[in-house]
């Protein structure tokens, strides 16, 4: 800055030969002028106000309730105490999670090397299977997004919505786990999804990860992988043919009574 000073140069000539932008001179001639030679220090610039900053509280509310549940991941941690009246945002969590080395480690799902074979459940909910297929509901095309439990045939979710995205998928599979009880739950079930944008979007797979959730896909160009679920859709829509006065509600309904006969 004293170089600039006392040079004969414009000020601007003078900090291009030294390499510097004319407008941090001025910043330093201010800071100079009011704290003087301190005011040149090197500083970290922080902002005064951080919105929404968790209260010290709050924060070892979350360590306390991690270090208590060690098998429960940023989602189910926030989601539990959110119950309990503590509102905090799941990447808080998942920051002061991180911030203590409290992040449980991801299970890799490795089932789609060789010898993969169409999934096969063994007990209830051990498997749910989710796709989306398009059904005529007055005159009007709607995407109908399902979840159907792999062993007993039943429809453990289900909507429908104006559009697919993974955003949409995201809220069907939670809300199915909330009517369930499997939010508090270690043994969640394991997602097959075929390898639509919308199942292999990073937003949904990292949804699932932060449940504690395994995800797996069918083979490409193998439909029968998730033949129950496209059996489901096929029976929905030839009742929805032949009855055009019963509702989607209705003919979900009777699905579902079947299965559990």
């Amino acid at each position: 800055m004293t170089a600039i000073v006392g040079s004969r140069l414009p000020k601007y000539k003078a900090c291009r030969i030294i390499g510097i932008e004319e407008r941090r001179f001025y910043r330093w001639k201010s800071r100079y002028k009011l704290f003087g030679i301190s005011g040149l220090d090197n500083r970290r610039h922080n902002p005064k106000v951080v919105v929404n900053r968790l209260l010290p509280e709050e924060e070892s509310t979350i360590i306390d309730y991690a270090i208590a549940h060690p098998k429960q991941r940023h989602r189910e941690i926030q989601f539990n105490l959110e119950r309990r009246g503590v509102f905090v945002s799941f990447s808080s969590v998942y920051r002061r999670l991180k911030e203590w080395k409290l992040i449980k480690s991801y299970k890799l799902n490795k089932s789609r090397g060789r010898g993969y074979e169409r999934p096969k459940a063994n007990y209830p909910h051990e498997i749910w299977m989710v796709d989306i297929s398009y059904i005529l509901v007055n005159n009007k095309f709607w995407y109908l997004i399902a979840v159907i439990d792999l062993y007993s045939r039943y429809i453990v979710g289900w909507e429908l919505s104006s559009s697919m995205r993974a955003d949409d998928v995201k809220r069907v599979i939670d809300f199915s786990l909330l009517e369930f009880g499997f939010h508090d739950s270690e043994n969640k079930p394991r997602i097959h999804m075929d390898n639509g944008s919308q199942m292999t979007a990073k937003t949904l797979k990292a949804f699932l990860r932060g449940l504690g959730m395994i995800n797996e896909y069918s083979r490409p160009h193998l439909p029968q992988d998730s033949a129950e679920i496209e059996r489901f859709f096929r029976t929905l829509k030839q009742v929805v043919d032949s009855y055009e006065e019963k509702s989607i509600e209705r003919s979900i309904w009777i699905h579902m009574k079947l299965e559990m006969v």
